[in-house]
């Protein structure tokens, strides 16, 4: 996990995996198949939203309680429950590797209006992000 995330698992079998860009024997563990699947942007996806979304007051407030930006936006989003911010966020900001396997694709936000906060928007990210895992 860094930049992006690679997601791997083995297994005694070669199975075809709609999504899975790579299947490699011996790739991970000898004797084993090793699958290979990801997200194309994950880390990045939050330091570009910290970047350039968050305003100032947010990073003065983090200072303020001894938090780093990322900390003092988690402390505010986690306080939400799911979908709350009524947003809702793709996580294709720097295309999709998996299960599309497309480079061009694009991220979207939808939702968001006057009130919609940086927190709203970080936890519409988190969300984006983790609801991955379970596809």
């Amino acid at each position: 996990m860094g930049t992006s995330t690679c997601h791997i698992i083995s297994d005694t079998h070669d199975h075809t995996v709609e999504g899975v860009f790579g299947i490699v024997k011996d790739g991970l563990v000898p004797g084993l198949y090793g699958y290979e699947a990801g997200q194309s942007s994950l880390s990045d996806t939050f330091a570009w939203f910290i970047d350039n979304l968050v305003p100032d007051s947010y990073f003065q407030h983090a200072q303020n309680a001894g938090l780093s930006i990322y900390e003092y936006l988690e402390q505010i989003a986690s306080e939400q429950s799911i979908g709350e911010h009524g947003l809702i966020a793709l996580d294709w900001w720097n295309g999709n590797r998996s299960t599309l396997m497309n480079t061009n694709l694009t991220g979207l936000l939808l939702g968001m209006s006057l009130a919609t906060r940086a927190p709203d928007i970080y936890r519409a990210l988190i969300e984006a992000t983790a609801s991955w895992l379970g596809r």
